[in-house]
């Protein structure tokens, strides 16, 4: 199945399921942070696989919080880009 249609399976109905899921994507987010304060601490490259590893967790996150509030990718890049175009005018 689609990574859209596994996320699917878990219950959105639930708004702590909602803020729980946010909470994490906040966390995973953190690895990631916690990663780059690593390498800049030992002056190294942060490997690749270590990044796409938290990226994978990241996105797992996100796609749940779009799931559940049924955000498409196409609308979350419009609304995004809108944004960034107000910003700047």
């Amino acid at each position: 199945p689609t990574y859209s249609k596994y996320i699917q399976n878990y219950d959105h109905a639930d708004y702590r399921h909602r803020y729980m899921s946010i909470v994490g994507l906040a966390a995973e987010a953190g690895e990631l942070l916690a990663l780059v304060q690593k390498g800049q601490r030992n002056c190294k490259e942060i490997p690749r696989e270590k990044v796409l590893d938290e990226l994978g967790d990241v996105f797992w996150y996100m796609n749940y919080v779009m799931d559940s509030y049924a955000i498409s990718y196409d609308e979350l890049s419009d609304y995004n880009k809108k944004k960034l175009d107000d910003r700047n005018k």
